[in-house]
């Protein structure tokens, strides 16, 4: 009996070194499958067939972009009016055709009431006018805390078509980014933002041009209807079926949402722990239907810009009178493009992403 007790003190066991080597190689053979499955490995969803929203405009989705349709009406227009040939009824034949398509247009997502008060502001950093988009962009800097830099993109659209989003090369799925500038440019966009980095997670509502990728809601989303009309919602408000029955045309997951209902900053936002503090930020904004904001606010920057917290991205929104904000992804993520460039100052050079919002003709 004895002599047994002491063949078991007598067992040597594995040198500390050793055991914290196993470990850490286990450690690390976890996160590299982690990694693997929910970052690297490409998941493309493009061949499933997804549901499609009654947007209550006809989809142009396979055309080359919404303008045409209105470039295209005007012509018609002007050579009914020009043409010598054309007899009294075929003119007015033609002329309440149009009608019908102008009132028929206005209950469908045209804002051209909105849009032909808009002009360029010769104030703006930089400014574009076109037919059917008109983008004032504003770089903003020391506010709210003093070491603050922002870009505002105050942005109206003839038609809500002329407000889009973009997956990387074109493609539904995870784990497929792309640049931001390089989406931006291949649609012709003539400002753009990321979107809610959709890709990098397998849940959440996906919502992207009147078709519905993912229903379930995690966290505040933000939707814009077909009407032009933008809302938020939390996690226990949202319901898909509602949202799909009035018209759902984008739909983002990420938040949360930057106003209260009545248009008013919040002044402090619980359960968002992971993206609380000073950050890169990116946010969408809503005035009224056709009229909207794009905003980026650079980041982790000493001497520039340390980025904003959460209250004070709603301290914005509400400065410029906005009625509704969306927190959209931020840090790395968050770029503004205007043009062919990159209008902001991205922290360490950006990186790709899974999504973008834009406008264009």
């Amino acid at each position: 009996m004895e002599k047994s007790q002491k063949n078991k003190k007598t067992k040597k066991l594995f040198p500390l070194w050793l055991i914290i080597l196993l470990d850490a190689v286990a450690i690390g053979i976890t996160l590299c499958t982690f990694a693997y499955f929910h970052h690297v490995r490409v998941v493309d969803y493009s061949d499933r067939e997804f549901s499609k929203v009654d947007l209550g405009w006809e989809d142009s989705s396979d055309e080359p972009s919404d303008s045409v349709r209105f470039e295209e009406s005007d012509s018609v227009s002007e050579t009914i009016e020009a043409s010598e040939q054309s007899t009294e009824n075929a003119e007015s034949l033609e002329s309440e055709e149009t009608e019908e398509q102008s009132e028929a247009s206005a209950e469908k997502g045209d804002f051209t009431s909105v849009f032909e008060n808009a002009s360029v502001d010769e104030d703006a950093y930089k400014s574009y006018a076109g037919e059917n988009v008109i983008v004032n962009l504003y770089k903003i800097e020391n506010n709210v805390n003093g070491d603050m830099c922002y870009y505002f993109a105050d942005v109206y659209v003839r038609h809500i078509s002329n407000l889009k989003t973009a997956f990387a090369y074109d493609t539904y799925g995870q784990s497929i980014n792309e640049e931001t500038l390089k989406m931006a440019t291949k649609n012709s966009a003539v400002v753009a933002i990321n979107g809610d980095y959709y890709g990098i997670h397998r849940r959440g509502v996906v919502i992207r041009n009147g078709t519905v990728y993912r229903e379930t809601a995690t966290d505040d989303v933000c939707v814009i209807f077909s009407d032009g009309v933008m809302k938020t919602y939390l996690e226990g408000e949202f319901d898909i079926d509602e949202v799909c029955a009035n018209g759902a045309y984008q739909a983002w997951n990420f938040g949360p949402a930057l106003l209260n209902e009545d248009g008013s900053a919040i002044e402090s936002f619980t359960g968002n722990r992971d993206i609380s503090g000073i950050n890169p930020r990116t946010a969408i904004g809503y005035f009224e239907p056709g009229h909207y904001c794009f905003v980026v606010v650079d980041g982790r920057q000493e001497g520039y810009s340390r980025g904003a917290t959460l209250e004070q991205l709603s301290e914005l929104l509400a400065e410029h009178g906005c009625v509704s904000g969306y927190n959209l992804d931020g840090g790395k993520t968050s770029m503004m493009t205007f043009g062919d460039e990159v209008a902001n100052r991205p922290t360490q050079g950006g990186r790709d992403v899974s999504d973008i919002i834009f406008v264009a003709e």
